[in-house]
């Protein structure tokens, strides 16, 4: 519950600019300015973005359903080719 340092979160975004990582894991369930910043520029520089959950989302009721889908979707952005 905690915001990065300015160095920290300068950081991560220069990484996201560089395309310095493959994909953004985005957890929806914790949104707050500096995880929108990351979203954004995550999406301007055009690295794939996975959206997580961290607990079972409403309507949803299969557990196994629901971890397979959060970890197929990461498989499929892993496999996309570099923009």
């Amino acid at each position: 519950e905690t915001d990065p340092s300015p160095a920290d979160l300068d950081a991560m975004l220069a990484l996201l600019r560089d395309k310095g990582v493959d994909v953004l894991i985005y957890n929806t369930q914790a949104v707050d300015p500096v995880t929108q910043a990351m979203l954004d520029v995550a999406r301007s520089a055009g690295v794939p973005v996975v959206e997580f959950t961290e607990t079972l989302p409403d309507g949803v009721t299969s557990y196994i359903a629901w971890q397979t889908a959060q970890i197929d979707a990461l498989a499929a952005a892993l496999a996309e080719p570099a923009r």
